[in-house]
């Protein structure tokens, strides 16, 4: 099974995704920087991305709570949200490698992405290529082929940076433009993901409280009823409603 380092283009150059965690439902997903209790200022966002109605992971994956490792900050804004839900696919399916791992493909990837998995162009494209230029180095000098992966509309600009950072050097990396998720994991050779809407995203009733909330239905049906029954059967008084035995 194929398996990817996978980096994000920030203008403080890659931040390398170490590890994606699933977390108890009942808490909000963070970011967090390099496995440390620290939770970066775009958890929010992070956890919006992640949650429905509003989120696209727990959407796709079923899950509603993650954290996520890092190795370096990103500020804000949402040129991550790609390579973020890319990770998360990945690592459902484990195929997203550690830092530490010897693979034979890295992903470089930026982009923002909507609720119907379309990709939008962001800013700084070029300034990300350009101060990711040395962590691209090291991985060609490590054997690991590179892709890179930018919205279709950014795809020029891409290029052109690109082709000024590398012009004289040896083993430019790969460049794709994409314009919708499924694009990006056909380029990998990853599964292609459809909406997962299981009952896994829908919170459900406690076994207990349904099975509480039935009995308390039969209980309410028996005195309806016996109320009726008394009723029919011609007597000048409605007969007394009998209390339906209490079910525990």
């Amino acid at each position: 099974m194929k398996r990817f380092r996978l980096f994000i283009g920030t203008t403080d150059g890659p931040a390398e995704v170490q590890k994606v965690t699933p977390e108890d439902r009942e808490v909000r997903s963070v970011i967090c920087l390099d496995g440390k209790a620290i939770s970066l200022p775009i958890s929010d966002d992070y956890d919006t991305f992640v949650r429905r109605p509003t989120g696209v992971v727990e959407a796709l994956l079923g899950h509603s709570a993650y954290r996520v490792d890092i190795s370096r900050p990103i500020a804000g804004g949402y040129s991550w949200q790609l390579g973020v839900l890319v990770a998360h696919i990945l690592a459902d399916a484990g195929r997203l490698a550690n830092p530490e791992e010897h693979v034979r493909t890295a992903l470089w990837l930026t982009g923002e992405v909507d609720h119907k998995l379309n990709i939008g162009a962001v800013d700084d494209v070029a300034l990300k290529l350009t101060r990711a230029v040395t962590t691209f180095e090291t991985l060609r000098d490590g054997g690991i082929e590179l892709v890179i992966i930018v919205p279709e509309a950014c795809l020029d600009q891409a290029k052109g940076a690109l082709a000024a950072a590398f012009a004289g050097r040896q083993g430019m990396p790969r460049i794709i433009g994409v314009k919708l998720l499924d694009d990006v994991l056909g380029a990998i050779g990853a599964p292609r993901h459809r909406r997962n809407w299981s009952k896994r995203c829908i919170p459900q009733k406690p076994r207990r409280a349904l099975l509480r909330g039935l009995a308390l239905g039969t209980a309410t049906a028996g005195v309806v009823m016996v109320a009726a029954a008394g009723w029919t059967s011609g007597s000048d008084d409605l007969a007394a409603p009998v209390a339906a035995p209490r079910s525990e």
